[in-house]
């Protein structure tokens, strides 16, 4: 079979085939340590793909609620290879088809990840394009003492690298189900685009269906242009303010839109930020953190040492669980990471915190306060697609 004798030329034995989706075909493999991996093969060439560029920039990402790629290379027949991490547990849509209605608090520790993973693609300047729930994988954590499974963002394939924070995308590109009203209405948007489809995620796990129950895609583009959905609360038994965060999410004027740091910080989000159920034991483990440095580098050695091994490096934007919730100002204080790898950092800039928590024992702001906010800003904009 070429295609595992191509596999074990990169140290990978071939366990079994697992699928086809739009990129192409999935298989099954593991490593020299016997770790469990996906390889994704593309359908097109090589040279009408242009997935190899983009999926070797996604490499350097760092966050525990992103799908990895490890690897990406062209096979012998010109197609595209991704080696990824392999998610035990499905993608979201058969989960929901197999154990909806899911307990709220479930449900609040799959959007509280997702957003996770949505807020680090957009600080690093990408727009994922293409979130549905086909697209999130999840990973079974109860082996190792997590209480729910972990959410991953994956499928990126339909990514698009920003030249700046806020810039424009005019390409239309995506799920037509699951399209913001500004692609469908051929308007130039930005990553707040993923937002109205994440909401259309949240809106599927409360409802277990879509808003708008049409039979044509052409009578849901209607639909999204000139209704509002009915509130999921009403449909459902989940709590008003879940509802209220994914009415906020799917607000037509995508400058009324909450981005994810936003979402994250209101006090829906914080106790399970707080406790972060999807994280294994230890549960002295912090609350997720972001680096908030802009202007430098941050170095991942082996050992508390800087004559240890350097690991890799992180960049504003990547997010991290350290071994303990400690002051991160302190000059000189080697800090332990856990998640999504182990290492150690050190703090070598004077006067400034290395960084920022989605999560804080402060009150918070509700969807409710914030939603006014957008609401006034959203007055401003001269243009309403809606």
């Amino acid at each position: 079979m070429e295609i595992a004798a191509d596999f074990a030329r990169r140290g990978l034995r071939f366990v079994g085939f697992l699928g086809c989706g739009a990129f192409g075909d999935a298989y099954v493999v593991r490593d020299a340590s016997d770790t469990c991996f996906v390889v994704k093969r593309s359908k097109s060439l090589v040279k009408q793909s242009g997935f190899l560029e983009e999926y070797l920039g996604m490499m350097n990402l760092c966050s525990l609620n992103v799908v990895t790629s490890h690897d990406a290379w062209i096979d012998h027949e010109s197609r595209v290879c991704i080696l990824m991490d392999y998610c035990d547990a499905g993608d979201l849509g058969d989960y929901l088809k197999k154990g909806y209605p899911l307990p709220e608090e479930e449900v609040l520790s799959i959007v509280a990840q997702l957003l996770l993973g949505l807020d680090h693609i957009h600080k690093r300047n990408r727009v994922h394009r293409d979130i549905k729930p086909e697209n999130i994988f999840l990973s079974s954590t109860r082996a190792g003492g997590g209480r729910w499974p972990v959410a991953k963002l994956g499928d990126f394939g339909s990514v698009k690298r920003l030249s700046r924070c806020g810039a424009r995308v005019v390409s239309r590109v995506g799920t037509p189900l699951y399209l913001a009203p500004e692609i469908i209405a051929g308007y130039a948007y930005t990553s707040k685009a993923d937002i109205w489809s994440m909401g259309l995620v949240v809106y599927r796990l409360m409802v277990n269906n879509s808003p708008f129950r049409v039979a044509s895609v052409d009578t849901h583009t209607r639909c999204v242009l000139r209704l509002s959905p009915p509130h999921p609360s009403t449909l459902s038994g989940y709590s008003r303010a879940l509802g209220d965060c994914v009415m906020a999410m799917l607000s037509r004027n995508w400058k009324r839109r909450p981005n994810a740091q936003a979402l994250l910080r209101c006090d829906l989000f914080q106790p399970t930020l707080l406790r972060h159920p999807w994280i294994p034991a230890p549960l002295h483990v912090s609350p997720c953190l972001f680096v908030q440095l802009r202007s430098s580098l941050l170095a991942v050695y082996a050992a508390p040492s800087e004559r240890a091994r350097t690991l890799r490096t992180l960049e504003f934007g990547d997010q991290v669980y350290l071994s303990s919730p400690r002051d991160h100002s302190h000059h000189g204080v080697w800090l332990e990471v856990l998640h999504p790898f182990a290492g150690f950092i050190r703090n070598t800039v004077k006067g400034e915190p290395l960084f920022d928590s989605y999560a804080s024992d402060e009150c918070m702001a509700s969807i409710g306060s914030l939603t006014r906010v957008l609401d006034r800003a959203g007055k401003q904009v001269r243009r309403d697609i809606s």
